[in-house]
């Protein structure tokens, strides 16, 4: 993963599931914490896109912590790394970048990545707040008004 890729909030989130994965004493930074982060962050743009979506921020985000409840827990010391489901993650988001002709990855490409190849968990998710790649699509599409991104 090249951090370089990534806009200053994508950077962000990515560091917020980190904070989020360590102070939850949890071994792995998974996909739930990056859609954690994502959801609790004022400035993020997925919840904008969300919320043109009439999403319950707030009860997806509960959904997400039920979740992250289930994860084991690591006592002592331990070593955080990044789990196998989230370097998917981050390469899907680098496919969609390069599809949308961007030339960083933003939190909407990571967004669309937890939906197209999210766990089970979160496509269980995103399916219960009705949340389709197709829509948030149509979202960014509305929302970028023929933009793309070229700096970060």
């Amino acid at each position: 993963m090249n951090i370089e890729k990534f806009t200053i909030n994508s950077s962000k989130r990515i560091q917020e599931a980190q904070d989020r994965a360590n102070r939850e004493k949890h071994s792995q930074i998974t996909p739930l914490h990056l859609l954690a982060s994502m959801l609790e962050s004022q400035d993020s743009l997925v919840r904008e896109i969300l919320s043109e979506l009439w999403v319950d921020i707030g009860l997806m985000l509960w959904s997400v912590k039920t979740e992250l409840k289930k994860l084991p827990q690591i006592e002592g010391n331990y070593q955080l790394s990044i789990s196998g489901e989230l370097q998917n993650i981050f390469s899907e988001a680098e496919r969609v970048s390069s599809k949308m002709k961007d030339q960083y990855i933003t939190e909407e490409h990571l967004l669309l990545a937890l939906i197209a190849v999210g766990e089970q968990n979160l496509k269980q998710i995103f399916q219960s707040f009705s949340v389709t790649e197709n829509v948030v699509k149509e979202v960014i599409t509305n929302m970028r008004g023929g933009e793309t991104v070229s700096d970060n």
